[in-house]
């Protein structure tokens, strides 16, 4: 097991089990059947955990797709950050789909 330099974070990092690599001091990844890692970090205020999910290896995308790929992540963390409710899955025909509600006033 890894050890890390915070012990709260030590302990999660135990619960979690053998799959845990650590990547430094404060941070570790989960690696899954895709290869893409889950990378857990300890915030620099020692109470909270940032957590990133790998999602997708974009670098095969050129041209036009990788324009419009960047432009939507831009666009949804511009609106994440402004706290605006949205919520992004997987339709089941293998849609990416960003669903977002407002009231009709505004």
């Amino acid at each position: 097991m890894p050890q890390f330099d915070h012990p709260e974070f030590q302990r999660l990092a135990a619960c979690l089990g053998p799959d845990v690599q650590a990547t430094s001091q404060r941070s570790f990844d989960l690696v899954f059947d895709d290869d893409l890692p889950v990378t857990v970090s300890l915030h620099p205020n020692g109470t909270d955990v940032a957590i990133d999910v790998w999602c997708y290896d974009a670098a095969k995308l050129v041209g036009a797709p990788r324009t419009a790929v960047v432009d939507t992540l831009l666009l949804l963390n511009q609106t994440v950050r402004s706290g605006q409710p949205r919520a992004i899955g997987l339709h089941s025909r293998g849609f990416v789909v960003v669903h977002a509600r407002q009231a009709m006033n505004q």
